[in-house]
């Protein structure tokens, strides 16, 4: 179970490199996930006594999913996106199983910091050679497009939330300790508010700033939010008038772009909506291939999974952010506050994401769900053997 755990952190360390695929965090992933079910079931011959309500309604999703290569012309492709959503379940599933302590909880949100920083540092760095209009070679065309950063992943809009979580976290940590380190952690945080602001992601930007209001609102007093609020927006007005001012990539261009960032969606929707029509409670799977699929995670699920399939997932995301906020709040908790905070503020966020973006294969958001998970129910067990 320990050489498990130790391998999950070169997981967690590789996951700033997945513009091809199968990535490397997935192999490593894989091999995981079946030496902890050897360990855990033929070694040490234990079962999973017990199922939670998240856990049940991921695998219900799954199962629902699976109607997907029933109804598609193209099996081969709808086999290969129905077999990724199976794979960052189960990813789900062993992340809340293996993670059974805050500490090591902590210890695999701190490693997050390798991969995020390496992700923005290369964001920042491409964002002044588009500026500078300098050809990077032979990964000029593979860590940035369209004029936009993204690092090694496949589009900006998964580059820039990946940042947020470890964000959120080194935020979090500064608000709610009194470190020696806080100076590091506040240089981290810069680094990755810069990296999202970079990518140009309007999604990434919007939900950035929420996770940081909601942040110092769960953790500040009214004066404190208030000062900290202020030298923010001087920060980040700052930071925007430097985009503004730069001639190949000004975001506030991205906010008001027709073409592509509205015009588009709309007739994703226009092309979604009758499909959900067609079967309201189970949807009708692949009948879209996801270039002409709804864009934003609602209606991409009601579109491929109906009804049930969409309470399915969404059910588990807003049950696991709505405990772990309202936990973090209570005393009983308040030496493990900020994984909470950090735990249900990143899931909160994606749900602002699911507005616009789908990130139903996103490998982040879903180890961010099962930590969430693992946190749930280690929280659980502890109130419990609290005396009365």
């Amino acid at each position: 179970m320990r050489n498990t755990r130790a391998s999950v952190l070169f997981i967690i360390c590789s996951m700033w490199l997945v513009f091809y695929e199968p990535a490397l965090c997935d192999i490593l992933a894989i091999l995981a996930m079946i030496a902890f079910i050897i360990n855990y079931v033929v070694v040490y011959k234990k079962y999973i006594a017990q199922i939670s309500f998240a856990e049940f309604m991921l695998v219900c999703f799954v199962i629902v999913s699976i109607h997907n290569v029933i109804q598609t012309e193209d099996i081969a492709y709808s086999v290969r996106y129905t077999g990724i959503t199976a794979f960052v379940v189960m990813l789900f599933l062993f992340i809340s199983r293996l993670s059974d302590s805050y500490d090591t909880i902590n210890q695999q949100m701190n490693f997050f910091f390798v991969p995020a920083l390496i992700s923005a540092s290369l964001i920042i760095f491409s964002y002044f050679a588009i500026i500078a209009e300098i050809d990077l070679g032979v990964v000029h065309d593979i860590v940035i497009k369209n004029d936009r950063p993204r690092g090694f992943f496949k589009d900006a809009n998964v580059a820039g939330p990946f940042l947020i979580p470890p964000a959120i976290y080194s935020f979090a940590t500064i608000l709610n300790r009194k470190r020696k380190s806080n100076l590091m952690l506040l240089l981290i945080f810069l680094i990755l508010v810069t990296g999202v602001f970079a990518t140009l992601s309007r999604a990434a930007m919007i939900s950035l700033l929420f996770s940081i209001l909601l942040v110092m609102i769960l953790s500040l007093n009214f004066k404190k939010l208030m000062r900290i609020a202020l030298i923010l927006i001087f920060c980040i007005s700052s930071f925007s008038i430097f985009l503004y001012v730069t001639p190949q990539s000004s975001f506030v261009d991205r906010l008001y772009d027709l073409k592509f960032g509205v015009n588009d969606r709309m007739q994703r929707i226009e092309r979604g909506i009758p499909l959900i029509m067609e079967n309201p409670l189970f949807g009708t799977g692949m009948r879209l291939d996801i270039q002409r699929a709804p864009h934003d995670t609602f209606l991409l699920l009601m579109t491929q999974t109906g009804i049930i399939g969409t309470l399915c997932f969404w059910a588990p995301v807003i049950y696991l952010s709505s405990t772990l906020l309202i936990r973090s709040r209570n005393p009983l908790y308040e030496k493990n506050r900020i994984i909470m905070l950090t735990l249900g503020i990143s899931l909160l966020s994606h749900i602002v994401f699911g507005i616009v973006i789908s990130f139903l294969h996103w490998r982040h958001f879903w180890y961010m769900a099962g930590l969430a998970m693992a946190t749930v129910r280690i929280s659980e067990a502890s109130a419990s053997k609290k005396p009365s």
